[in-house]
């Protein structure tokens, strides 16, 4: 789970530019991550690009199977 949000926030924060029209911070991608991981709605964040709706789709599905994943295995060690 570790891995994953660091993978977002370095992928938000080197993302260029023109697919979310916002040069983010490290403290913007970490906002976003958090807020992408846990399936919020994030209205500040408009893809200009279609790799920039993939992008979001991607970091949606990371934090579904994370979520699961974490659970399946507190599960599992119950």
């Amino acid at each position: 789970m570790i891995g994953v949000c660091l993978f977002e926030i370095l992928s938000f924060y080197f993302i260029d530019k023109q697919h979310f029209g916002i040069e983010f911070t490290w403290r913007q991608s970490i906002y976003h991550t958090v807020r992408s991981f846990l399936l919020f709605a994030d209205d500040d964040l408009m893809p200009h690009t279609n790799f920039g709706q993939e992008f979001m789709r991607i970091t949606q599905v990371l934090g579904i199977f994370a979520g699961f994943y974490s659970s399946m295995r507190s599960l599992a060690h119950a």
